[in-house]
């Protein structure tokens, strides 16, 4: 699994991003490692091409537009919601875990458990 997470800032522990497109960062997970790529797409779509050029296979976020979550659902990369006020690391850490819930279409939660392998 490779997961993005839209942040505003990097460092240790990085607040998440409101805005999943126009996040100025996004921390790349995967099992071992991670890292921190700038974002210079301001379009929901090119961050999602883009993200998949970097081999994303989940993103996490607290809300996503239609287009852009059509997008990932047709690049099979799945989208998981997340509470904006968690802490970075307990994000990564539940990610990790599976324990982040889908994302539906409309943007919203709607699993209450997900496993997301």
């Amino acid at each position: 699994m490779v997961a993005s997470i839209p942040i505003q800032n990097k460092g240790e522990d990085p607040c998440i991003s409101e805005v999943f497109a126009k996040s100025k960062w996004f921390a790349i997970v995967d099992e071992e490692t991670i890292s921190f790529e700038k974002n210079t797409n301001k379009d929901g779509i090119n961050v999602a091409n883009w993200l998949y050029d970097l081999g994303v296979t989940h993103i996490v976020t607290n809300k996503i537009g239609k287009p852009t979550y059509d997008k990932l659902k047709e690049m099979d990369i799945s989208c998981l919601g997340v509470d904006i006020n968690l802490k970075f690391t307990e994000i990564v850490q539940k990610l990790k875990s599976n324990k982040l819930n889908k994302i539906d279409e409309k943007g919203s939660i709607i699993s209450k458990s997900c496993e997301h392998k």
